[in-house]
């Protein structure tokens, strides 16, 4: 049976979190019988149970987290583990600190998940972005060209009336930042994603920020069962 070790600082929040996903998972491809996952804590207080908005995030997705006890990290658990995720490079740093010979098997979640060679997930997204910002920026100056030559022959020609020619130009690079926005914050936002592969801790904050740890958990769980899947005996 192939084992995955989830890990996290309290094994109260994200390592549950991703250990709930991947179980659902392993439950509607029915691999039970193939796969275990298993989650731990560097820092955990055994038995605490899984934080309130840990909880309610996973019912959301119609996934249960009432029975969860959580575990203190331990070497034969690491030993045990075919492949261990992190959420941070520190619990990585923490699980080599009690096992080095395991460099091969431990991971965080998004370097795992990055690594992956069918995919090269990230670089293939901020292509994607980048693809869709400059697809709005042509849209955009194709509709606008007539206009904006328009006003620069008026700014060269029309010297008396420089100032208002000035304010529609301005109006002009308004509505450009205002239409291309949602393309160049994505971008934005992905360039910032390729250079982190932490997973920060979300106890303590909104139900909100347990929502968005879930989501950007969940899309790396999917893309590990996507290679575990391919790699697995038929």
């Amino acid at each position: 049976m192939f084992t995955i070790l989830f890990v996290c600082t309290g094994n109260t929040c994200r390592s549950t979190m991703a250990q709930a996903l991947a179980q659902g998972i392993i439950k509607e491809k029915d691999l039970t019988k193939k796969i275990k996952i298993v989650s731990a804590g560097t820092s955990a207080i055994p038995d605490s149970k899984a934080a309130e908005c840990a909880i309610r995030v996973m019912e959301d997705r119609g996934l249960s987290l009432n029975k969860h006890v959580a575990q203190q990290l331990t070497p034969d658990l690491i030993e045990e583990a075919d492949l261990v995720l992190t959420m941070t490079r520190r619990h990585k740093q923490y699980v080599l600190s009690m096992a080095p010979h395991a460099q091969e098997k431990v991971f965080t979640l998004k370097e795992y998940v990055r690594n992956l060679d069918q995919d090269n997930y990230m670089e293939e997204k901020l292509i994607e972005l980048a693809s869709a910002l400059e697809k709005v920026e042509s849209d955009f100056y194709e509709t606008t060209r007539d206009e904006i030559e328009k006003l620069k022959q008026e700014q060269s020609y029309l010297k008396k009336r420089l100032h208002e020619v000035e304010r529609k130009i301005q109006d002009w690079h308004i509505r450009y930042h205002e239409a291309t926005k949602i393309q160049r914050e994505a971008l934005k936002k992905a360039e910032e994603q390729l250079l982190d592969i932490d997973i920060l801790d979300p106890i303590g904050q909104p139900v909100e920020y347990y929502k968005d740890c879930a989501d950007e958990i969940e899309d790396a769980v999917q893309l590990v069962f996507k290679k575990i899947l391919q790699d697995l005996p038929k």
